[in-house]
């Protein structure tokens, strides 16, 4: 009989089998009570063990199911990352020189805003600018002159008024700056107001300001409290009646504080510059609440005695009334009766006082005295000479006038240059 494939390989298997039971009989201990059959049965379970180990290690695979715990999470933190346009290589932002200041002419000057004013793209930042106050009548003007620019402004007491230089970007990331300067020229005057300046932020910008050009990320209780409850960060210059000093002001970022809600500066959101001037309550300069009084009258002269007579009645001073005297007038002279003697001249009576001096006009002058009589004492038939004429009181000085309690405005007059971060 020819054999087939199949049997050839069942033969070969079974040759194989009995070579593995002879190689485990002979692996036992010596005394070993089994027999060759049992042994053949444990060769077989020994050879099926290795191919159930096999399967085990395609559980390895299962590993791989933890590759997606590191990746996924991670980009979730794209939503953080700064999408601020970077700054310019060039720091500066003007020198108000025709090369960074835009469609203005030497000597002009304006109150309203340009929105693209300042900057020469791309080599530096650009931007507009923006005024602002608390009252219209405190309202700034800028003019620019011999490529410097100067800001103006009257501002009433307890008010407020600001210039603002708008960047072109909604936001500027200025993370590798330290801080800002310009220069402050001579002849700079506050007029005692407080020199602040604030760096406009996006996490302190109201989104309800510009929410499509210019969103922020402060959201405040309602649009009417919008510039209450998000506040941009500062720092002082100059105080209330401390002295400006000329020359080049230098700003670190660390220096500006209370912000609202983000207290610090962070230069890689920067929005906008504001130079805001701030006039206290007592503003400028108190003037006194009270005039200087008026010089007081002097009194009117005695009138002269009669020829053979007693003395004329002497006329008395007028008294002061608010400051100003006036002097009383003369008593006028006494006639005599003819061949008798004259009788003593009685006195004239006291001038009534000046009026007071309204608002420092000068006091009325004081009325007359009355007629004195005649002197007695004259020779029998012959007449008396009439008393001489008392000379009137001079005028009083008037008082100057009482200037009612005013509170000036602080007059601003601010010029600076070279703005620029280092």
């Amino acid at each position: 009989m020819t054999r087939t494939k199949s049997t050839i390989g069942i033969s070969a298997v079974l040759l194989l089998a009995s070579a593995l039971v002879g190689v485990a009989c002979s692996s036992e201990p010596t005394g070993s009570s089994s027999s060759g059959g049992s042994a053949g049965v444990a060769g077989n379970h020994v050879a099926g063990a290795p191919g159930a180990a096999g399967t085990a290690g395609a559980a390895g695979t299962v590993g791989s199911a933890g590759s997606p715990s590191g990746g996924a999470g991670g980009s979730g933190g794209s939503g953080g990352v700064n999408n601020c346009e970077p700054l310019p290589a060039k720091l500066l932002l003007t020198d108000f020189s025709p090369a960074t200041f835009k469609v203005v002419t030497d000597g002009t000057s304006w109150t309203a805003g340009k929105a693209d004013l300042w900057g020469s793209a791309p080599s530096t930042l650009t931007g507009g600018d923006v005024f602002y106050q608390g009252k219209p009548g405190s309202a700034p003007r800028v003019t620019l002159n011999g490529q410097t620019l100067t800001v103006t402004a009257t501002i009433e007491a307890g008010d407020y008024a600001g210039y603002m230089f708008n960047f072109k970007p909604a936001c500027t990331n200025a993370s590798t700056t330290q801080g800002l300067q310009f220069d402050i020229l001579a002849g700079s005057t506050l007029g005692n107001a407080t020199l602040k300046v604030q760096m406009q932020q996006k996490s302190d910008y109201p989104s309800t300001a510009n929410p499509n050009t210019r969103p922020g990320d402060c959201v405040p209780t309602s649009a009417a409290t919008q510039y209450n409850d998000c506040l941009s960060p500062a720092t002082t210059v100059t105080s209330s009646g401390s002295t400006l000093t000329p020359g080049t002001t230098v700003l670190p970022w660390v220096n500006f504080s209370d912000g609202k809600p983000v207290s610090a500066l962070q230069n890689n959101q920067l929005m906008a510059i504001q130079w805001q001037f701030e006039c206290p309550p007592d503003g400028g300069k108190v003037l006194d609440s009270n005039g200087n009084g008026g010089a007081s009258g002097e009194g009117g002269f005695s009138g002269g005695a009669g020829t053979g007579g007693s003395s004329a009645g002497s006329s008395s001073a007028g008294a002061d009334a608010g400051g100003v005297s006036s002097g009383g007038a003369s008593g006028s002279s006494g006639a005599p009766a003819a061949g008798s003697s004259g009788a003593s001249g009685s006195s004239g009576s006291a001038g009534s006082s000046g009026s007071a001096g309204s608002s420092g006009t000068s006091g009325s002058g004081g009325i007359s005295g009355s007629s004195g009589t005649a002197g007695s004492g004259g020779t029998a038939g012959s007449s008396g000479s009439a008393g001489s004429t008392a000379t009137a009181g001079s005028s009083a000085t008037a008082g100057s006038g009482g200037s009612g309690s005013t509170t000036p405005p602080c007059v601003v007059s601010f010029t600076f240059d070279n703005v620029t971060f280092y």
